[in-house]
């Protein structure tokens, strides 16, 4: 869905990738995208269960080494400290909301709104017509 690829889960964590294997000029926008519409599902998950269950989702872009490794059962890999820096936003980042890297916003730019806070030094990428918003935290 989205054109996003789902790599694998580590522990509580989905690690999944846009633009690879083949370049998606679009791959940025559809990362942040899937990050929105995992905060909205989780909340009509909380509103039909009546819980308040959070995630948190980290998105980096840049270069990255992919590969099929294994004999027997194949998996897709992905390394980089593109990959890195997506796992730092996600650990570092605060429930239900999507942190990314300065790149990231940066590339977000045209098709999201930037909002720099002089006050605390921090930038909100803000979706056009809705309510959650990505946060991006300086790590590059």
């Amino acid at each position: 869905a989205l054109g996003v690829e789902k790599i694998k889960t580590i522990g509580d964590a989905y690690l999944c990738v846009a633009g690879v294997p083949k370049k998606d000029n679009q791959h940025q926008e559809k990362i942040a995208w899937l990050g929105l519409n995992l905060l909205k599902l989780m909340g009509e998950v909380n509103s039909a269960t009546q819980q308040n269950l959070q995630i948190r989702v980290g998105i980096a872009a840049g270069p990255i080494y992919a590969g099929i490794v294994g004999y027997k059962k194949m998996a897709y890999e992905l390394q980089g400290s593109t990959l890195e820096d997506a796992m730092q936003m996600e650990a570092t980042g605060r429930p239900m909301m999507v942190q990314c890297t300065k790149f990231m916003a940066q590339g977000l730019q045209e098709s999201f709104v930037v909002d720099f806070d002089v006050t605390t030094s921090k930038c909100f990428v803000k979706a056009p017509n809705n309510p959650n918003m990505v946060f991006y935290n300086d790590v590059h």
